[in-house]
């Protein structure tokens, strides 16, 4: 089947084509009609001045002859048909269908400034389309305001969402407004469009703790499981299981190590929501930049309505004067027309005397002055019909030329106080429209600086705790370093024996050199390894500093005092230190005390027997090796 869908377009085009033909027909042929119209009265207009001239001609051509009883019936029926035309002429004369006065003489006559073109018409429609999608979508942001408010009560929202409602009820303010009158809202309707995302982005804000909840939750398990940790590291060190809490340690780190790597994702979070805030911080250029455009179109319509106001000043001016000049014109009419119907009257009074005294003196030589007045007063009459007839028709042009005036002044007048009416409505729409735009972007802004100041505070908030985590990795993995190097240092103490030991054995070739040798090789590869584990736990050291830095001067510059984990570190081994040492003193002194025990034993026995004593020292005591070297540092390769 043929599918009508891909044409509709076209047949939409071509019947919106036939209608405007159609609409340009029907202009045109009421044009011609009203043209016709107008011909018709002209022509009936010019047939009776036609008659009135030819009769006033004819009594002229009749005074032109020879005066006799015909000639004077001629012209008393004449004069009896000039009555009845002139009454007839009076009476039909129009010309109200002609144009005489339009728009563009009233602009010459007043110095009016704008044109129709520049005017609000009656006829025109308002153009309110571009607000009906914008109310569209402040009703969904009203619904979405609402909807944030009951699934997040937590963030704050309520000043935009107020905003949001109030802006809402001005636009329906607006429409209302707009179409009460004849606006083109289609700028105005512009003005919040690039307000509207920002405020959907605002009401679709997820607040920064659900963004964190999942971190938050991992890192409480975490915590949990280091608490355990711990403790199982405590038992294993008062058990003696000193394996069993290096193991721990290292876990220890490795949980402290995942706590910084959630930490370190806490930090991009944030900084992730701080940077989808930083085009927030525009609202206020946003609102200068609509508030230049509002002052601009306000300006328009102030100007608009400035002129108009002049226009009309100058349309009353007119108005007033016309009307005067129109009262004045009509007095001097009827008088004047009052004096030519006399002055005709006596012109034909005076001929009907010029006929009585020419039969009077009839054969007397005044004959030839009454026949002379008789035609003197006969042109007179000639003159005073055609200047009645022409004054006449002039002043019938005056009053429909004076009542297109009216009309045309009235429509004029209406047009310009129409247009003042809209350019009122324009200025309340815009200030409307101002007061929209500035209540959202003040409520978002508040906004903004609201989550800009949690995001802020939550900042300073994990700042700290990655100071607690870093100091509690810090301190761990140097414990284990001080032990490490501790053990390290045992190893190389052992190492030296067993050296010396081999070389003892060397020198006697004691079968026992096998054991010290193949002893001296493991602690080689145990030094090797916790040599390795050392070089591991500083990088990690390292690292961890390294990452704490910004922590650090964040704190510093929020005025947080701490001390470094660093600092703290080093006091604590300084502290175990002394405490070894007042430990090996403890086992010196002991030691000191056995030795001078026996030697006070030995020389007890010596007193008692000094002759075998001597003896034994001679003949039977064991040789005593001098300068045996004691290295500093043993080459462990060879």
């Amino acid at each position: 089947p043929f599918n009508y869908v891909h044409i509709a377009p076209v047949l939409t085009l071509c019947v919106m084509n036939s209608l405007l033909v159609d609409r340009h027909l029907a202009d045109d042929t009421t044009r011609d009609h009203e043209l016709q119209a107008t011909l018709r009265q002209a022509a009936h207009n010019n047939k009776l001045k036609k008659a009135c001239l030819d009769n006033e001609e004819h009594v002229r051509q009749l005074h032109s002859g020879e005066y006799t009883d015909a000639v004077q019936y001629q012209l008393q029926r004449s004069h009896k048909l000039a009555e009845e035309l002139l009454a007839s002429l009076e009476t039909g004369l129009k010309w109200n269908l002609t144009t005489t006065y339009d728009i563009s003489k009233l602009m010459r006559q007043c110095g009016l400034e704008l044109s129709v073109q520049e005017l609000y018409v009656a006829e025109a429609s308002p153009n309110y389309f571009d607000l009906v999608p914008l109310k569209k979508e402040f009703s969904a942001l009203k619904k979405l305001a609402l909807k944030a408010a009951d699934t997040r009560p937590l963030l704050d929202q309520s000043k935009l969402a107020e905003a949001v409602a109030k802006s809402f009820d001005r636009i329906e303010e607006i429409e209302h407004l707009v179409k009460n009158s004849q606006l083109d809202a289609s700028k105005m309707a512009a003005l919040p469009n690039a307000v509207i995302p920002k405020i959907k982005e605002a009401l679709l804000f997820v607040k920064v703790d659900d963004a964190l909840r999942e971190n938050d939750d991992a890192i409480s398990a975490l915590n949990e499981e280091l608490a355990r940790t711990k403790e199982a590291q405590a038992r294993a060190l008062a058990d003696g299981e000193m394996q069993i809490a290096e193991e721990a340690s290292y876990h220890i780190i490795e949980i402290m190590e995942k706590l910084m790597e959630l930490i370190g994702t806490k930090f991009a979070i944030i900084n992730n929501k701080e940077e989808e805030e930083q085009h927030f911080h525009d609202v206020f250029d946003m609102l200068r930049e609509s508030n230049k455009r509002t002052l601009a179109m306000k300006q328009e319509f102030r100007r608009l309505k400035q002129r108009c106001e002049t226009d009309l000043h100058h349309v009353h001016k007119s108005i007033a004067m016309s009307d005067t000049k129109d009262v004045r014109t009509l007095e001097e009419y009827a008088i004047w027309k009052e004096e030519s119907d006399a002055a005709i009257k006596a012109n034909l009074a005076e001929q009907e005397q010029l006929w009585r005294d020419m039969r009077r003196n009839k054969y007397t030589t005044l004959l030839d002055d009454i026949i002379a007045a008789l035609r003197e007063a006969g042109e007179e009459r000639y003159r005073l019909m055609t200047t009645h007839l022409d004054r006449v028709d002039l002043e019938e042009m005056r009053k429909v030329e004076y009542q297109q005036f009216l009309e045309v002044v009235a429509h004029h007048k209406k047009n310009l106080e129409l247009t003042i009416d809209n350019c009122d409505y324009a200025v309340t729409c815009i200030g409307k429209f101002e007061q929209l735009m500035k209540s959202t972007c003040m409520a978002m802004r508040c906004w903004h600086d609201i989550v800009m100041s949690e995001l802020y505070s939550l900042s300073v908030n994990v700042h700290k705790e990655h100071l607690a985590y870093f100091r509690e990795l810090y301190l761990c993995v140097g414990n284990l370093l001080y032990k490490k190097e501790k053990r390290v240092e045992e190893i190389d103490r052992n190492l030296r024996q067993q050296h010396i030991q081999l070389e003892f054995a060397a020198e006697t070739f004691d079968a026992n050199g096998k054991k010290y040798s193949e002893a001296k090789k493991k602690l080689i590869v145990q030094h090797e390894e916790i040599t390795d584990e050392i070089k591991m736990l500083r990088a990690k050291a390292a690292q961890a500093s390294e990452e704490f830095v910004e922590s650090e001067d964040a704190l510093k510059e929020e005025g947080f005092e701490f001390v470094h984990p660093a600092t703290e570190f080093k006091a604590i081994v300084m502290e175990q230190r002394e405490k070894m040492v007042v430990y090996k003193a403890q086992f010196a002194k002991e030691d000191d005390v056995r030795v001078a025990a026996e030697r006070e034993e030995i020389r007890r026995l010596m007193a008692i027997s000094p002759n075998k004593s001597a003896q034994k020292a001679i003949g039977g005591g064991t040789p005593v090796f001098r300068g045996i070297p004691t290295p500093t540092k043993l080459n462990y390769s060879q």
